[in-house]
């Protein structure tokens, strides 16, 4: 990496510039693409994050019997939610659950519909 840098000599005459060689170039590198890694990740959360609260804008002046607000889940999208916090339980890559397998029972029938018992007969005096 070169750096341009001009010097002042101060009798006004136009500054001198000179070539020097930045020899920290290839740590800057790698530090800045690092950098830009989670620059892009908090510009694409910003990004998710406006873009609910803009339906949750929207959505509190559309007249409806409730209103949303901002929580903790703000900067996630609908899909990284339900995969979060939907209940599914996932294996891990590469293993499988016995329903996988085949090895899994099969589930049990359902009970037989429930049939009406007649009510008693009643009774003359009782």
């Amino acid at each position: 990496m070169f750096v341009l840098s001009s010097f002042d000599r101060g009798d006004g005459a136009p500054a001198e510039s000179r070539h020097r060689r930045d020899d920290s170039a290839p740590a800057a590198v790698a530090a800045a693409a690092e950098l830009t890694e989670d620059d892009m990740e908090r510009e694409r959360r910003l990004a998710i994050f406006k873009d609910n609260l803009l339906y949750i804008e929207v959505h509190n002046r559309g007249g409806h019997s409730y209103t949303v607000a901002l929580n903790q889940f703000a900067d996630l999208t609908n899909e990284e939610f339900r995969a979060r916090y939907s209940g599914v339980i996932r294996m891990p890559e590469g293993e499988e659950g016995p329903e996988a397998e085949g090895d899994a029972p099969p589930p049990p029938p359902p009970p037989p519909p429930h049939q009406a018992v007649p009510a008693p007969a009643a009774r003359p005096g009782v």
